[in-house]
């Protein structure tokens, strides 16, 4: 492997802050209205202009416009179409007209008319056909070169075509968002919220259980057998939790829903020996590492098998991955700290931290910088990748660094177990921020909904949950002595690795038993390069008790054909890449059965 030492170090971060220089020719100004007036007669044309005074014929001409009186000049002097209408003329003299703008004469319904001589005067402009409202009929009313547009639901149909079949069309902001923000005329779209799960795993290691808690609540939710002594612990992108057993040689996969007890946990599978780090990457592959096998492993969930092993000098004690796909461990014997590329499945570089060293727990922050528990040094160290510097921290109220847990906003975490308490720094500034009493002997840190912290406190078997400003909120109790030093909520995959967000809705069936055919899912997004918008859906009967989540589709529309079902719910997610994705619209169509 190729090691490094000769990092910039300093013990203290400087302040990292920016003074931008305000221009003040920069001010933000509104753009004009929308509407020419040439000839000032006060009839312009643009969408801005008042209504009965949004048409002019000729701009250029203040003599006319809607409210000027026809002249028997051969000139159309009040915008309706028609030329010199009541002007003397003789019998049978016909002359063409037409009173709509004259870039939409013959296109779509639209096309002119005749002025008649009738008793010696030309008539109004009679069976012209002029733009009017788009309808949902197959013709382009508003002679745009669009057929029905504005007016089909998201399906493609005409609302209320046949009553045996239909198609939910809603505004998207109109549905469960988690990670996104919504405007109703923009759409749905990943924002400054981060994404919040439910859950929190954590693993009962000395009763070789995994316990799944409601981090609202602290309420106990299930308990499942693994392997023995289990400890770290990761979410997937299903939501579901895997767990490394260091005594079996296995992990677990335990599903998070639609399954009861024993059923909810999956067949071993062999990582090699002492399995400590385990994390998932973007793509929902899993990585284990093996403290005695000095390597890391990446196992495929379309296989459930290990596809990959990646070496390296250490004993992988944890890891974690950042939003370029790095993954980076924290190895003892050596203290070394590697960097694998995971969409390669290579070694990049070890690094060797500039300190005394005594690695323990691991974690990203929402910079994709590196931070890292000394335990016994009593000290953390933060690795900044892109400067290739290090720096050390020391809070002189803690003892024993071990696991750490970085928020959405700009703080770090740290469970200090000989003290009992937990340490908050600044990411930008490295500044200790304030140190809180918990439990006794905290391991693993954890972040839950709003930034709130959980700390797993091993010698009294519980957890305790902190606001962001150190606040506790309520201890719960975790049994069998709980040793873990991972994101067991989820928290850094969907908001650093996968920066992503969920759109769900749920749909009822109009009809009786047995129910509707779901015939297909349609949806409207924009999607930039490297980004995503994907959908899924599930069945249920009762709207509790739902099927597994199908595949995800990646294009519309998702011809389904599935049911027939009381429900179906609906999940689009949206993947973060070189630009914002959004979603516009989405819709189920479905029939009888």
């Amino acid at each position: 492997s190729d090691s490094d030492s000769d990092a910039t170090t300093t013990g203290v971060d400087p302040t990292e802050t920016t003074d931008p220089t305000t221009d003040p020719t920069d001010a933000t100004t509104e753009d004009p209205p929308d509407c020419v007036d040439n000839d000032s007669d006060g009839h312009g044309n643009g969408p801005d202009c008042a209504p009965g005074f949004d048409f002019d014929c000729d701009d250029d001409d203040p003599n006319i416009n809607p409210d000027a009186q026809e002249e028997c000049d051969g000139v159309d002097n009040n915008c309706d179409g028609a030329t010199d209408e009541n002007c003397a003329c003789d019998t049978n003299d016909e002359v063409p007209c037409y009173g709509g703008p004259p870039d939409t004469i013959d296109v779509g319904v639209c096309h002119g008319g005749v002025q008649k001589c009738e008793g010696g005067v030309f008539t109004d402009c009679q069976d012209q056909v002029t733009p009017g409202d788009e309808a949902c009929n197959n013709l382009d009313d508003n002679c745009d070169g669009g057929v029905d547009e504005g007016v089909l639901n998201v399906c493609g149909w005409c609302p209320g075509e046949n009553e045996d079949q239909g198609c939910f069309d809603e505004d998207v902001c109109n549905a469960d968002l988690d990670g996104l923000e919504c405007d109703p005329d923009d759409g749905a779209t990943l924002g400054e919220s981060t994404v919040e799960l439910n859950n929190l795993w954590a693993p009962n290691t000395d009763n070789n259980t995994l316990s799944k808690y409601n981090m609202e609540t602290g309420e106990l939710l299930g308990t499942y057998p693994v392997g023995s002594s289990p400890s770290r612990t990761t979410i997937d992108l299903e939501f579901d939790a895997w767990v490394a057993c260091r005594n079996s040689a296995n992990v677990y996969q335990v599903h998070a829903t639609d399954c009861d007890g024993n059923a909810c946990v999956d067949p071993p599978i062999p990582v090699g020996s002492g399995p400590r780090a385990v994390v998932t990457d973007k793509e929902n592959y899993v990585w284990v590492g093996s403290y005695y096998g000095k390597d890391v492993r990446r196992i495929d969930q379309t296989i459930m098998k290990v596809d990959i092993t990646i070496n390296v000098p250490g004993n992988v004690y944890g890891a974690a991955i950042d939003s370029k796909g790095n993954l980076w461990t924290s190895e003892r014997g050596g203290g070394f700290v590697s960097q694998i590329d995971t969409e390669k499945g290579t070694l990049v570089k070890t690094h060797t931290p500039p300190f005394p060293r005594n690695l323990y727990g691991i974690a990203v922050d929402r910079l994709d910088n590196v931070w890292l528990g000394n335990w016994t040094n009593n000290d953390i160290m933060h690795f900044k990748p892109e400067s290739n510097e290090w720096f050390q921290y020391k809070d002189p109220a803690a003892q024993y660094t071990r696991g750490l847990g970085c928020d959405g906003g700009d703080h770090c975490w740290v469970a200090n177990s000989n003290t009992n308490n937990v340490s908050k720094w600044n990411i930008l500034t490295g500044e200790l921020v304030g140190t809180y009493t918990v439990g006794s002997h905290p391991l693993g840190i954890a972040i839950g909904p709003d930034d709130s912290v959980f700390a797993l406190n091993r010698f009294s078997n519980n957890a305790t949950k902190m606001d962001n400003d150190g606040n506790t909120l309520f201890t719960f109790p975790v049994v069998g002595s709980p040793y873990a030093y991972s994101d067991m909520t989820g928290f850094a995959l969907l908001n650093f690795v996968a920066k992503q967000g969920f759109w769900i809705k749920t749909y009822s069936c109009p009809l009786k038993d047995p129910g509707c055919t779901w015939e297909a899912l349609f949806w409207e997004a924009t999607v930039p390069p490297m980004s995503a918008v994907t959908v899924a859906y599930r069945l249920s009967d009762d709207g509790m008790n739902w099927s597994p989540w199908s595949q995800e589709y990646p294009g519309e529309p998702a011809n389904i054909a599935a049911g027939p079902s009381l429900f179906i719910q609906v999940r689009a997610t949206l993947k973060l890449g070189d630009d914002l994705p959004v979603l516009h619209k989405l819709g189920v169509s479905w029939s009888a059965p």
